[in-house]
């Protein structure tokens, strides 16, 4: 997790936090984890609206919550919100050396148009990139989009924060308003590559969202898109599918422990 920005949020340190570990995902929290999270949310996102028209919409999105748990490994922090200043470490020790990973079969160029990325990312006021750290855990940094070529995005930040080399890496830019009033998102696959002070983008895949900056029409939409989304989950047994491959993890988890 990457606490990147304290916009309408309640703490008030301006650094940049970098918190990895290992996720658990249960795939049925019990209604009691449910009914403690909705006063949690609603401390962010405003209280969630009741009454029987609200209470069927939202009722797939409000008992269909994704809840995360996850067993902190390392806390990693920087003063300041883009990353400057000297890099504080607690837990496991920061591995230092990342060799670059082979490149794609289908090559390392561009699959989406940078210009027409550029447009939709700049518009967004936080964009980071996400790599694969040295020991597997994922590292997170923010970046800024600064030009486009054929090559892809250019982009700029902190020296020392994104890796020399290639790799395969996700970008992300999103912004949001208070109580994540008209949130709008980019997510993005592609190639990194860093020599020295330049780093550029190569977009593979992109998608996202944008939400009305009106809260009973986005509360709304996301009570139909939880319709929508479970009901073909169920259809296409994505649940058990996702059952089979937790417990696979966990096998092997437990096996390379021992």
């Amino acid at each position: 997790m990457a606490y990147h920005t304290r916009e309408y949020g309640f703490a008030t340190p301006e650094s940049f936090a970098l918190v990895q570990g290992l996720a658990d995902v249960p795939l049925t929290p019990s209604p009691q984890v449910l009914a403690d999270l909705t006063p949690r949310a609603a401390r962010f996102l405003g209280p969630t609206p009741t009454g029987r028209f609200w209470d069927w919409v939202l009722r797939e999105y409000l008992e269909n919550r994704i809840v995360i748990d996850i067993a902190v490994r390392r806390v990693v922090s920087w003063p300041e919100s883009d990353g400057q200043g000297e890099m504080s470490v607690s837990g496991a020790v920061w591995p230092t050396t990342l060799a670059s990973q082979p490149a794609p079969a289908k090559g390392t160029g561009p699959r989406v148009d940078p210009r027409k990325l550029y447009r939709r990312t700049t518009k967004l006021a936080h964009q980071l990139v996400g790599y694969r750290g040295a020991d597997g855990y994922p590292v997170v940094v923010p970046v800024r989009i600064t030009a486009h070529s054929e090559r892809g995005l250019h982009l700029e930040g902190v020296a020392g924060l994104l890796p020399p080399g290639a790799r395969r890496a996700g970008l992300t830019a999103h912004s949001f308003g208070p109580q994540a009033l008209g949130l709008a998102n980019r997510v993005c696959t592609g190639w990194l590559e860093v020599d020295g002070d330049s780093a550029v983008y190569a977009p593979h895949t992109s998608s996202g969202v944008a939400a009305p900056p009106v809260k009973s029409v986005q509360n709304f939409f996301n009570g139909v898109f939880a319709k929508q989304g479970w009901r073909k989950a169920r259809k296409e047994g994505t649940m058990a599918k996702l059952a089979e491959l937790q417990a696979k993890q966990r096998t092997d988890r437990q096996q390379s422990v021992g």
